[in-house]
């Protein structure tokens, strides 16, 4: 055996054993994802991620609900979702409507509530477009993948308003619109 066959035998021995795991020795399992990969992965930050895609500025926040389940809130001004007095979406809410309905075909565990809120007695409050634009909402979302068992949908008085501090004035007038994901 020549000295260049002896070395295409032994490389050939390196590589597969290099590739084959050696008897007894577990696969070492791939490293947890680094904090900002994980975050990323979380539900707030694919919906940050998707809000940015569609050039949207939207409030989000994360938190955990008394019961231990992980909860994310998604601030939707109707001023800027719907045009005045209409319940039709408008195309860049619509498109991070559709990555959302995706989003929850995906992960059968979580659940969304659409939720409008309102201060009955103002004179400029309009409940039946605000109940239409929160059902244009779920209906959208089923639309775009997300199973309607795992969207509910109400309109409520602001005093049961549980969102964002800084969007409680807004949520008096009717101009807002919560979604709030539960995951666990």
């Amino acid at each position: 055996m020549s000295d260049q066959q002896r070395f295409r035998s032994g490389l050939a021995w390196l590589i597969l054993a290099l590739l084959l795991p050696a008897p007894g020795l577990a696969r070492a399992e791939p490293a947890p994802p680094t904090t900002i990969e994980a975050q990323a992965d979380a539900p707030a930050g694919r919906l940050d991620r998707f809000s940015r895609e569609a050039a949207l500025d939207l409030t989000i926040d994360s938190g955990q609900a008394p019961d231990g389940t992980s909860t994310t809130r998604v601030v939707i001004d109707t001023r800027a979702a719907f045009d005045n007095k209409q319940d039709r979406l408008r195309p860049d809410y619509a498109r991070f409507l559709s990555r959302v309905g995706i989003m929850l075909q995906r992960h059968r565990g979580t659940v969304v509530k659409v939720t409008g809120f309102a201060r009955h007695t103002r004179a400029d409050y309009n409940p039946v477009l605000l109940g239409r634009r929160v059902r244009a909402i779920q209906v959208f979302l089923a639309e775009n993948g997300a199973p309607i068992d795992q969207i509910k949908a109400q309109v409520r008085g602001v005093d049961d308003y549980d969102g964002p501090a800084g969007a409680a004035d807004r949520a008096a007038t009717g101009t807002i619109i919560i979604l709030g994901f539960s995951h666990g």
